[in-house]
């Protein structure tokens, strides 16, 4: 749920970033930003009048607790070919609120008219917000876990509504002093098999116990 105060300092980044734009596409992107925080204050009036039901379907920022495929007979190590997963749907709330947090209010996000003008269907997913998936279920099943880097190519477009799924497979595992090195092949589809993020991610693990999650 976006705050008064949030949702005016949002409309007004946007005055600013359009300023210099059409003004049929600043108010077309307005309008956008407006039907979106006004929707989720209706939902947070229905939630408030339902007493009886305290359950949050929103509440969970992943629709789902990462998976694990073992390829080995101990399930709570971590071996080379195991396959680490995690899915989400992606949102508007989602897009806003990534938005607010990184200032980048690219039209592109909010307004179906300017994505169909660069040749796009619907509205766009951040590719960042995407490739969140990745270091998500990593750190998910190996608490501890640092990120030394991460490489990424964007094969396909993700539009808001579309569910992600994120696959990480160790390639590499080599113990470094009393720690480990792991080197995962990492990708993102949707629709079960269309990639939309391929890459290659290192991080340093305090030990190669895996938690699956149940």
């Amino acid at each position: 749920m976006l705050s008064s105060s949030l949702r005016h300092s949002l409309l007004g980044f946007i005055d600013f970033f359009m300023a210099h734009r059409h003004s049929r596409e600043n108010g077309l992107l307005r309008h956008r930003i407006e039907e979106l925080t006004g929707s989720n204050k209706r939902e947070e009036k229905g939630r408030q009048e339902d007493k009886g039901d305290t359950r949050c379907d929103d509440c969970e920022p992943f629709d789902s607790k990462p998976q694990i495929l073992f390829s080995s007979s101990a399930p709570r190590i971590l071996h080379i070919g195991d396959v680490l997963t995690s899915s989400k749907q992606f949102s508007d709330q989602d897009v806003l609120q990534f938005s607010n947090l990184t200032l980048d209010f690219n039209p592109l996000h909010f307004d179906p008219h300017i994505t169909r003008q660069s040749g796009f269907r619907d509205r766009i997913v951040h590719g960042i917000l995407v490739a969140s998936l990745i270091p998500r279920t990593i750190a998910f099943h190996s608490a501890g876990a640092v990120y030394v880097s991460q490489s990424l190519q964007f094969k396909s477009t993700v539009y808001v509504g579309e569910r992600v799924v994120a696959e990480v497979r160790p390639v590499q595992l080599r113990q470094n002093k009393d720690k480990y090195i792991a080197k995962f092949a990492t990708k993102c589809f949707k629709d079960r098999e269309v990639v939309v993020i391929d890459g290659e991610a290192v991080a340093l693990l305090p030990n190669l116990e895996i938690i699956d999650g149940k």
